[in-house]
């Protein structure tokens, strides 16, 4: 009994002692990986960071699970820009610990590098939520919005910004003027640049100012209030309808061949260029000569007015547009347009427009056809280096007699390549389906068409100074419950124009 007693003794004294041995070894452990955290932390300080690396990575052999161990490696690699390892070790510490300060904003700046500056602004933000005045991130996040293209709301920040330190004050206001640049306010840039000029006094920032100087003078130079387009085209069409640039007037089919001339004038001029609201002012002028069907001569005059308002990334206009077609010398179609648009540059590759449309018209060869026309579209433009892929839908309602209200839905697609020689290839499609209200009074059925039409062509500039040589064919079927109103037509073209 007394032999069972001194060995229960004995077992407990050598656990115990196991227990100090083990844990004294862990205590060592840890005050050893210590040592090599606050070496490796003196060596971040001091910038020294292949020491930081080396020394933290040490600790980290002896505590694993430290989360400030984490951190600072995370940090080091951060610096160093291996940002595998940097966003492994930060995202580890934050698992271990997500309250460690400073580790949004290290967060942030791992993300901004990736150059994700979408999910990097919203981290920056909530950085400043926590600390609102922690100047850098507010300047990354005015420098996430300006990479974005957000220069409207990239200007508020970067203001915001020089305000909070003085320090930082030279590069936000440089910034500030690229963003009233790029918002059409050279005016303001220009004024910003030239006080930057004379308060710097050499470096790289100054270098970059005298460049953005010159450049902005080079471009206000270009920027003329009055634009002016000029277009001449050649056709030769093998079923020839009465047309214009923006409205088909007649469906009746011809059978007829013709060669036809066509002329193409425009110009404008614009009120506060260079400012977010603008009023543009202008004419458009439009003509055919046709070579054997002299009475389908047609003239197209059109005044508009527009009102734009730029705050990135959208653009809101509203236009008014009254147009005149004569035919024959002969007063033909008198049409009022009203038409809002919005264009939504959605990142540097894909832009959006909303546009509406309504019309008035009234038709001096057949009152029947008076009414309104009233217009919703959208559209698709995706950009790459070399192409344009372009994609939209609209549907419309006209309101006339009975023999002339239809719907009418429109699916449109289209893809331009920029081709060696800098030709320009175009190739686009279009399909239409029309539903008349009634019964056709003539016909005496319900008339329905459907429409289908592609474009190919070839374009290039000759002189680089605004002018488009193009040749190309068009394609065009007309499907109707109305036998007669049944037609194809071919068409050839060659065009010359020129913008300036």
């Amino acid at each position: 009994m007394a032999s069972q007693t001194v060995d229960f003794i004995k077992q407990i004294i050598i656990t115990y002692m196991l227990i100090l041995f083990i844990s004294g070894i862990a205590i060592a452990e840890f005050q050893k990986g210590g040592a090599y955290y606050d070496l490796g932390v003196f060596a971040f300080e001091d910038k020294k960071y292949e020491e930081a690396q080396d020394y933290l990575t040490k600790a980290l052999t002896h505590m694993p699970n430290d989360p400030f161990c984490h951190f600072y490696i995370g940090r080091t690699y951060l610096e160093i820009d291996n940002l595998s390892l940097a966003r492994k070790h930060l995202y580890k510490a934050k698992e271990l610990n997500p309250h460690i300060y400073g580790l949004t904003y290290e967060l942030a700046s791992l993300i901004f590098k990736e150059k994700d500056y979408a999910s990097a602004f919203q981290l920056f933000e909530k950085n400043l939520t926590d600390n609102p005045g922690h100047v850098l991130s507010s300047y990354h996040a005015a420098i996430c919005l300006f990479n974005q293209k957000y220069y409207q709301k990239a200007l508020s920040y970067f203001k915001k910004t020089s305000e909070l330190n003085p320090y930082i004050k030279n590069n936000c206001q440089y910034y500030m003027a690229i963003c009233y640049t790029q918002l059409g306010n050279t005016d303001s840039s220009l004024e910003i640049l030239n006080q930057l000029k004379d308060h710097l006094q050499s470096g790289q920032l100054k270098d970059d100012v005298l460049k953005w100087i010159k450049l902005i003078q080079t471009m206000k130079k270009k920027q003329k209030p009055f634009q002016f387009f000029m277009k001449t085209e050649y056709q030769y069409n093998d079923n020839v309808l009465l047309q214009s640039p923006d409205i088909e007037l007649e469906d009746q089919k011809t059978d007829t061949k013709d060669s036809i001339v066509s002329a193409y004038f425009s110009g404008d001029y614009t009120f506060f260029k260079e400012k977010p609201l603008q009023f543009q002012a202008g004419y458009k002028h439009f003509q055919t000569f046709h070579h054997d069907l002299t009475e389908y001569n047609m003239v197209a005059s059109t005044l508009f007015f527009n009102i734009v308002y730029q705050f990135e990334p959208l653009v809101v206009s509203l236009g008014y547009l009254p147009a005149h077609y004569w035919v024959d010398s002969k007063l033909f179609l008198r049409r009022h347009r009203i038409k809002p648009e919005l264009v939504w540059a959605v990142n540097d590759n894909l832009h959006y427009t909303l546009s509406g449309q309504y019309d008035t018209q009234s038709w001096l060869q057949n009152h029947e056809k008076d009414g309104h026309l009233i217009a919703l579209s959208n559209d698709f433009y995706y950009k790459l280096k070399h192409t344009l892929i372009f994609a939209g839908f609209s549907a419309e309602e006209n309101h006339a007699s009975r023999d002339h209200s239809f719907e009418q839905l429109k699916f449109n697609a289209g893809i331009s390549i920029m081709l060696p020689w800098k030709v320009k290839c175009h190739l686009s499609g279009l399909y239409a389906s029309k539903r008349y209200e009634g019964i056709d009074s003539v016909y005496g059925i319900k008339r329905k068409d459907t429409k289908k039409f592609s474009s190919l062509s070839l374009a290039k500039t000759l002189f680089d100074r605004g002018d488009l040589l193009k040749i190309g064919c068009n394609y065009t079927e007309n499907n109707s419950t109305i036998n007669d109103l049944d037609y194809k037509k071919n068409i050839t073209l060659l065009s010359y124009e020129v913008r300036f």
